[in-house]
């Protein structure tokens, strides 16, 4: 477990995937970067990305967030955002069956804020899938977006 705490920032250089009952706790005030073309990938049903009120992401431009296979984001009051306005970074992926929350959360500048994919119930482990977006403001190319695979077809 990371846990990440006021006056603290941690900057990753390299793609990273989180499996293993692994957690990421940004808390007071505390800010990730993430940099250019970096892809932060919680897969697993113990995984979750946990952004505490006050919390920061920092995204170099073409880097994301991709949740699958019961990876989370538990997100409240947290901003995420680019390194540099005029960039673009790629938002937030939900695939699968993640159960995420994210209230009251920045996110900007992103080309899809959120982007929900292939969110049904796993018919294999009978997991209800469902997902809490609320009270979030969007300043992106496109603010939620939600898709199956048939979309993509």
């Amino acid at each position: 477990m990371n846990i990440f705490d006021a006056g603290s920032s941690e900057t990753y250089q390299n793609d990273i995937g989180i499996e293993d009952s692994a957690k990421i706790i940004p808390e007071n005030s505390a800010v990730v970067i993430l940099p250019d073309d970096y892809k932060l990938h919680l897969r697993g049903n113990m995984i979750s990305l946990i952004m505490k009120p006050g919390s920061r992401m920092i995204f170099g431009e073409n880097s994301g967030i991709v949740c699958d296979s019961g990876g989370k984001v538990v997100a409240n009051n947290a901003v995420f955002t680019s390194a540099d306005s005029t960039k673009i970074w790629n938002g937030i992926s939900l695939k699968h069956r993640s159960q995420d929350t994210i209230k009251s959360c920045i996110i900007k500048n992103a080309d899809f804020g959120i982007n929900i994919m292939n969110k049904n119930d796993d018919e294999e482990t009978e997991i209800p899938y469902s997902a809490e977006i609320s009270v979030c403001s969007f300043s992106a190319v496109v603010g939620l977006r939600e898709r199956s695979e048939r979309d993509r077809q």
